[in-house]
């Protein structure tokens, strides 16, 4: 079994507490993680052969990537998609290990018949990994890997160390989750005009992609004509609200409101592809398969108010886009997304494909809203979305049993109008208006293309005064202009790009534009060209030119003009937005008439310089292709990416400002193993184009001596925590299977201002610490025996250094003997001693090493130094290595020389309030009862071990969970989950509250504690300042127990009692025993408070215990736990 490696914790990511403990995640290259509550790294047990690979870890408050050495070149050539290695992504997406135990990829194949169901480009599909759809939109297939056998599919899909992908794969994407994101509207884009002109969208099908159609809704009757299910879920039936409520903004009549809420293509036909199950998401792969289904069913108009991020390169779902658009004239309307109020560059996929018509939203003045998603598009700064419609508080359809947006919504005041109606706000909503309207002009003009349709509704839009081309592409969709659109121009819109700064030595750009004439009659057109900020203000006058300023275009045929972007003009820096209009030449300005207009958009770079990075390997060569860099801004925490060349140089263009580069130089050695020098620099100032080179000559190794001299490292890392002045974190880490092959250095310092003691340097732009740690082992650990361990973590100095030394003897190190139980058979443990730094923050799962089975005796060896403490996190596993349990402790220092004791996994089970002193193994106190002024958090761990090592099972293994808040008589919560809620507000000032949890247990975790209910009352009142614990009482039972929570029967046994949390002092304590599970009880006498003496009967198999408590001030606690701990017949 490979043994796992550290990571150091980053503790910036945010996870969701539902669940509190640790949540293990597998990559497609079969290496393991451990996250926990906090979303932070703590372990990474590698793949089968992978002990030797390293990981570049970065943390960021919105991503968690651990990338591998050997997936480093695959990404930065665009084969592989970096998603992959998201871990936060992966656990949002609900793919880590207890909630899925395969993982859902899409592959692109070279050509169309590179993947089949039984080969995957030139090798067998391996064992494990099942071909689920046929993908023809992107040549590729969706399969679905067991996590079991990831590596398998890894080494299928990629040759020998991973330098490019196997022969006819093209391309390895994850299959991510999608989510979905008119009574005056429909009038407001002119549908009306086309109505009365006798268009009605009659014979144009259209589809929807979402989450089912409601077909019985009244103003729905009759429009589906053809449905199908890829979402997963029991049947293509609305039973989220979203698709419905779109359907018939395209198309609705209008039935159950007298014609009020009508559509806006009241004659077309609907097929209802459900891709989005009844939580409103769905795979990418069930999305594609939708899209070719709606083409192949001769959709002319294909709805998709959905969408994910955008990210660097093609994903499948644009690339399906432009590929579907392209063969079959279909046209794509695609929700622009809603985060907006984000900031620029926030346009979804597959809204981002070129092909695709690109909503945003606007309210009913025309307004952009402000959740509307805006430009320019990610990568290479093109325009995007190309038109808005009305997408704030429509009111449309309600799917039966739904209550779309009633507890989620995007604008204040949408929720359910009535049964048959509700009121939602969105791109989402956008997005039918503009479909609808692209269907009215199919019907008008059944022989146009999809291309064409966009050509026309983009040409009519009807441009806001105040924003640029980034954020409402054309304009609002107008269908009555758009019915008498004849001529258009080709592209729809032009993009320039970005123009590096400075600008002095620009060159100008210019590009064609075609303007067709779909009329019979010849057309003179006069062109002219303007400038705008992303305000809509005029500036820069001279950016956008257009030449000639006169065309005819002929019936029927075409003529050109040429736009130049010339950024050598003006001040106005960033986005730039431009129109071209064309009117029709006229003698006087009055009876030109606009004919069609043209957006335009270019980025005029503000200030950025080039920072040139050369790396060179340990032997004075270019270094190998897994070399990794993280460069990220000291101040704001901005990620820049790096990909660097075969000469190892890398160019970043970044704006002036102070940066911090962690670096990975790797080079290859004669034997094909690879040396790793660890390079970080904290501060770089760039204020021109800067220079820096990384030589892995200049880093040093590790050299460490321990008392046992066959003890070899096993696994390490290196790693280095900014916190930037905005307080934000940011982590980087190189991380390496074993510690002999790493040097390292600092090949900078920092400029300190107040600089603390330890390894944190306090700068002017945020502050700096840096560890390094590993756990050194016998090999024969790894086999089934079991010496002790030695894991050893070292805040590294303040100044410019260079690898690390050390000659240890016993005298310098702490001994731990813990003692690892379980109450079934056939399990594993994993422990983990996390090291803290002196200013107390938390570095490092340094030294986890899996175990081949329980009950166990572990013996480690800690590091003594006054610069580091440790805490230890324990997990329970089942055969497969799933997390089933998982226990802490507090962080503490521990003194040289000193022997330490400790039990884990030992009942008796119950809840723990983790009183103890210092911060718990996440780094915080989190453990209890809180509140800050009208806010409760409650992260109560009801697994608690006899230690009184707060812990916490996976409830997602089977169990169950209820926890309930009742405040004065009113209820406040219920829900089906242990009580980990994160925040609940509650009425202010005092009230008198009950707090209610019912914990049952699955048997294959444990066979003890098997039902825990827990009923709590106490007095709380708004707190004015700060945060304070909410004084629940809780009682705790220590019994001496084997490691199976076994006594024997017939013999007496001392059960220690405690109340936590009585700082008013203990009124009364009663306890109760059952010998039956619970069927009857007799009452325990407490001696001197403290203890019960139980004799449990020859025939007896547990003992269940229930208990009372009430402090000096009223507040009790009533307590049963079911099978606290089992009777062991006494042998014959």
């Amino acid at each position: 079994m490979a043994s796992p490696t550290p990571l150091f914790k980053a503790g910036v990511v945010q996870e969701s507490r539902s669940e509190p403990g640790l949540r293990a995640v597998t990559l497609i290259t079969g290496d393991r993680f451990l996250v926990d509550r906090d979303g932070d790294l703590v372990s990474v047990t590698p793949g089968e052969g992978r002990e030797e690979v390293g990981f570049r870890v970065e943390a960021s408050r919105d991503h968690l990537y651990a990338i591998p050495t050997d997936a480093e070149r695959m990404i930065a050539q665009g084969t592989l998609d970096r998603g992959l290695f998201d871990l936060k992504a992966l656990l949002d997406a609900g793919y880590d290990d207890a909630r899925r135990g395969e993982l859902p990829l899409i592959l692109g194949g070279t050509t169309s018949t590179s993947l089949s169901a039984t080969r995957l480009g030139s090798r067998p599909v391996p064992e494990g990994t099942v071909v689920t759809k046929k993908l023809p939109a992107v040549r590729g297939v969706a399969v679905e890997v067991g996590k079991e056998t990831a590596g398998e599919l890894w080494k299928a899909l990629t040759l020998p160390n991973a330098s490019r992908a196997a022969a006819g794969i093209r391309k390895i994407w994850l299959d991510g989750t999608v989510r979905a994101t008119l009574d005056r509207s429909v009038p407001q884009i002119g549908a009306p005009s086309a109505w009365a002109a006798g268009y009605t969208g009659q014979g144009v099908r259209t589809a929807v992609l979402d989450t089912g159609i409601d077909s019985s809704h009244p103003d729905l009757a009759g429009r589906v004509v053809g449905e199908r299910n890829f979402s997963g879920a029991a049947d293509a039936v609305d039973h989220f609200g979203h698709g419905t409520h779109v359907a018939s903004i395209i198309t609705g009549s209008g039935a159950a409101s007298d014609g009020k809420f009508k559509g806006v293509a009241p004659g077309v036909t609907l097929l209802n592809g459900k891709v989005l199950g009844d939580q409103g998401s769905g795979s990418e792969s069930g999305i594609l398969a939708g899209m070719q289904w709606a083409v192949d069913q001769g959709a002319k108009v294909v709805n998709m108010s959905l969408g994910g991020p955008d990210g660097p390169g093609t994903d499948p779902l644009e690339d399906a886009v432009d590929t579907l658009s392209a063969r079959y004239g279909t046209l794509f309307v695609v929700a622009a997304g809603n985060e907006g109020d984000d900031g620029d560059s926030t346009v979804g996929s597959p809204g981002s494909a070129d092909a695709a018509l690109t909503v945003g939203a606007v309210d009913d003045s025309d307004a952009l809203a402000s959740f509307s998603s805006t430009g320019p598009r990610v990568d290479d700064n093109a325009v995007k979305p190309d038109i808005t419609g009305p997408g704030v508080h429509i009111v449309a359809a309600r799917a039966a049993g739904t209550a779309l947006c009633q507890n989620s919504c995007v604008q204040p005041g949408d929720g359910p109008v009535d049964d048959h109606y509700t009121s939602a706000s969105g791109t989402s909503m956008a997005t039918p208006h503009v479909a609808g309207a692209a269907a009215l002009l199919a019907s008008a003009h059944p022989d146009w293309s999809g291309g064409q349709l966009k050509r026309a509704l983009m040409a009519s839009a009807r441009p806001t005064a105040d924003r640029g081309a980034f954020q409402q592409g054309a304009g609002r969709v107008d269908v009555a202009a758009a019915m008498n659109e004849r001529v258009t121009s080709d592209p729809a819109s032009l993009s320039f790009g970005l123009a590096a700064y400075p600008h002095t030595d620009d060159a100008p750009a210019g590009k064609t534009l075609t303007y067709r004439n779909s009329g019979d009659e010849d057309v003179v057109l006069d062109l002219a060209a303007s400038t705008t900020d992303r305000a809509g203000r005029a500036v820069n006058d001279g950016t956008f030119t257009v030449s000639p300023e006169r065309v005819t275009v002929p019936a029927g045929g075409t003529a050109t003009a040429t736009v130049t972007s010339d950024t050598r003009v003006g001040s106005t820096l960033g986005q730039l937005s431009g129109t071209v209009t064309a009117t029709t030449a006229s003698a006087t300005a009055a009876a030109a008439a606009v004919v069609a207009r043209t957006p335009l958009g270019i980025v005029r770079e503000t200030e950025r310089y080039d920072l040139t990075l050369r790396h060179i390997g340990a032997d004075g060569n270019a270094p190998a292709p897994a070399t990794g860099d993280t460069l990220y801004d000291v101040v704001t925490g901005e990620i820049h990416s790096i990909s660097m060349k075969s000469d190892g140089t890398a160019v970043v263009r970044v704006p002036p400002g102070t940066y911090h580069l962690t670096s990975t130089v790797y080079t290859r050695r004669t034997d094909g193993s690879y040396a790793r020098a660890a390079l970080y620099q904290p501060e770089i100032v760039v204020d021109r184009d800067t220079s820096l080179t990384l030589d892995a000559r200049v880093a040093k190794p590790i050299s460490v001596t321990l008392p046992d001299p066959q003890a070899t490292a096993s696994s390490g890392v290196l790693a280095v925590r900014r916190t930037m002045a905005n307080g934000q974190g940011r982590l980087t880490s190189s991380w390496l299977g074993s510690l002999d092959r790493l040097s390292f250095a600092q090949i900078g310092g920092p400029s300190t201002t107040g600089a603390k003691k330890g390894s944190t340097t306090g700068t002017a732009t945020g502050s700096l610490q840096a560890m390094i740690g590993g756990v050194w082992t016998r090999p024969e650990a790894y086999e089934g025996a079991n010496p002790p361990e030695y894991r050893l973590a070292y805040s590294l100095p303040e100044k410019p250094y260079a690898g690390l030394t050390r000659h240890l003897t016993r005298r310098d190190l702490a001994r731990i003997d813990s003692t690892l139980g379980a109450s079934v058979t056939k399990k594993r443990a994993d422990i983990s001693a996390v090291p803290y730094a002196a200013d107390g923050m938390s570095s490092a799962g340094v030294a986890i090493r899996t175990t081949t089975a329980l009950p166990r005796v572990q013996t480690d060896y800690v590091n003594t130094e006054a610069a580091v403490s440790w805490g230890f996190i324990v997990t329970q596993n089942g055969q497969t290595l799933q997390n089933e349990a998982n226990y802490y402790t507090p962080e503490r220092r521990y003194r040289p020389g000193r022997t330490y004791r400790a039990t884990y996994g030992v009942g008796v089970f119950g809840p723990g309030l983790g009183l103890a002193e210092g911060r718990d193994s996440f780094g915080g106190t989190g453990w209890g009862l809180f509140r800050t002024g009208d806010t409760l958090r409650m992260s109560i761990p009801l697994h608690t071990d006899g230690a009184g090592h707060p812990g916490t099972t996976g409830l997602r293994f089977g169990g169950s969970a209820r926890t309930t808040l009742v405040a004065d008589g009113t209820s406040l919560l219920n829900i089906a989950a242990p009580p980990s809620t994160g925040d609940i507000t509650v009425p202010a000032g005092d009230a008198r509250y009950t707090l209610s949890t019912d914990l049952n247990q699955q048997a294959t975790i444990t066979d003890v504690s098997s039902r825990i209910t827990s009923t709590w009352t106490f007095r709380s009142a708004t707190v004015p300042t700060g945060t304070q614990r909410v004084p629940l009482l809780n009682v705790r039972y220590a019994p001496r127990l084997a490691t199976d929570s076994t006594t024997p029967a017939g013999k007496p046994v001392l059960v220690p009692v405690t109340v936590e949390g009585a700082r008013a002092g203990v009124r009364t304590l009663t306890v109760d025993v059952s010998y039956d599970a619970g069927r009857s009880w007799q009452r325990a006498p407490v001696h001197a408070g403290r203890a019960l003496l139980l004799r449990p009967p020859t025939d007896s198999a547990s003992v269940s215990l229930r208990a009372k408590a009430v402090d000096g001030r009223g507040n009790t606690a009533e307590q049963t736990i079911i099978r606290a701990f089992k009777v062991t017949p006494l042998d014959n």
